[in-house]
């Protein structure tokens, strides 16, 4: 296929006022199968050039043909079950479109809002099925350069168990981190709060230094990385519900969704026993 003839079809894809005989003469032809400019015209961008275009349809016209040809022989000399085939392809044809009639319903019908109570009251009547797989904490992690002022007071405030000092720790961090600080704000698995850190380095058994340690601190070089733990949960423990609060959303959603499915289904069943449109014929 010559480029002036491939950059003839795409004058006739994208040009005003072309003649519409002109523009319907096939591009490509494989056996007594033809692929018309119609085609393709949704495959190029407005916004592509000339020479993009031409790439474009050319690739889509030798992957076109390449298609047709191993259909062609498939069909001629392949000892295949074709009646099998067809019925696989109805089948599937009926699958994607109910698909996409009940996703359409569903997003027209679905309650989507979820209360909190509704959460907790899941939560409570599920609770063995929310064991941690994970360590997870609620702490305050930041990072400072050696020029940071008042180093030693963070280091102390770091240390305390009292929880006046957390408050200083905190309002220290956020004056003075050289990242985004995560707070004590949110449950979030250990291993992920650490993972970027030189402090993962320094925590090699999660279990031990959740029981024993409170804070610990790394350096790599150019910052110093403070962490301290407020609240821990070890895996096979209870989930908090702040943890799996948008999993049980989820559920409670996708259980809704089920259910609206169902009440569709067995509304449509006795629409049409009731109008003579179904019924079992054998016995």
């Amino acid at each position: 296929m010559s480029r002036i003839f491939l950059a003839g079809i795409w004058m006739c894809l994208t040009a005003c006022g072309i003649d519409r005989t002109e523009a319907e003469q096939p591009i490509a032809k494989v056996y007594d199968t033809y692929l018309m400019p119609s085609d393709i015209q949704s495959i190029v961008s407005d916004a592509a050039t000339p020479e993009d275009s031409l790439r474009i349809v050319k690739s889509y016209v030798q992957t076109w043909a390449k298609t047709q040809l191993l259909y062609h022989e498939a069909v001629t000399n392949a000892n295949l079950n074709l009646d099998e085939i067809e019925r696989r392809v109805i089948e599937y044809k009926y699958q994607l479109i109910t698909h996409a009639f009940l996703q359409q319903y569903i997003a027209e019908n679905l309650d989507t809002l979820i209360t909190d109570n509704q959460i907790h009251a899941y939560y409570e009547s599920n609770k063995a099925n929310f064991e941690l797989k994970q360590n997870i904490v609620k702490g305050l992690l930041f990072k400072i350069s050696d020029q940071t002022p008042d180093k030693a007071k963070a280091y102390a405030w770091l240390r305390s168990r009292n929880p006046s000092d957390w408050e200083q720790l905190r309002s220290y961090a956020f004056s003075y981190t050289q990242d985004p600080v995560i707070s004590d704000t949110t449950w979030i698995p250990l291993a992920d709060l650490i993972r970027n850190t030189p402090l993962r380095n320094e925590i090699k058994n999660e279990v031990q230094f959740l029981a024993t340690q409170h804070y610990a601190t790394a350096t790599d070089g150019e910052y110093f990385y403070m962490l301290k733990i407020f609240e821990y949960k070890m895996a096979d423990q209870t989930s908090p519900l702040e943890f799996v609060k948008e999993q049980i959303r989820d559920i409670l959603l996708n259980q809704r969704k089920m259910s609206l499915q169902h009440q569709l289904e067995v509304s449509l069943l006795e629409k049409a026993k009731r109008n003579n449109n179904y019924k079992i014929t054998a016995d």
